[in-house]
């Protein structure tokens, strides 16, 4: 006697692959509306159209940004690009001298300085307040160092050779001038 065939199985006992009708679709689609995380695996239980416009929505083309949109992106990575020099005036025995610096404000640009440098624009160091500030020489191309006071007037001046260590003054800022600009 011939066994009764199942409904999902077709004759050689394999299970048949059963589409999604209308209120199939439907609690899918509302289950993946409550999802709070995307997911990029490949194998979900969705129908492939729902899976591709979930997680895939069409991409939008330069014309479909607005221009107000796309401008700040543009100018912030010219910023990051281009270094930013600040124009400063210094007095040495109360004679002016102006000189374009970049500013190290943030302690890892103050701890690297002229470090591993073979070509930099004057360093300007900026602390809180006057007090005495030590610099080494290790691994820096030779520099002149001056230590200005709150007024910006040079308190101490050191032309400063390779590999020294232990050079102290006392000031709330610190210039680094590498000896290719001083001598120009």
């Amino acid at each position: 006697m011939p066994r009764p065939r199942q409904s999902n199985a077709n004759r050689h006992g394999k299970k048949k692959r059963i589409l999604p009708n209308r209120s199939h679709l439907r609690k899918i689609r509302q289950t993946l509306s409550r999802r709070t995380t995307k997911s990029n695996h490949p194998r979900t239980n969705a129908h492939p159209k729902i899976f591709r416009r979930r997680l895939h929505p069409p991409r939008q083309s330069p014309r479909r940004i607005s221009r107000p949109r796309l401008q700040p992106l543009l100018q912030s990575k010219k910023r990051r690009d281009r270094m930013v020099l600040k124009q400063i005036t210094y007095y040495i025995n109360n004679k002016p001298h102006k000189i374009k610096v970049k500013l190290c404000d943030t302690p890892l640009k103050k701890t690297t300085g002229l470090m591993f440098r073979s070509q930099s624009p004057p360093l300007l160091f900026v602390f809180n307040k006057n007090k005495t500030l030590a610099i080494h020489s290790l691994f820096c191309k030779p520099f002149r160092a001056i230590w200005l006071d709150d007024k910006m007037h040079a308190t101490k001046i050191i032309d400063v050779k390779n590999w020294k260590l232990n050079l102290s003054g006392k000031g709330k800022y610190l210039l680094e001038i590498p000896t290719r600009i001083t001598n120009k």
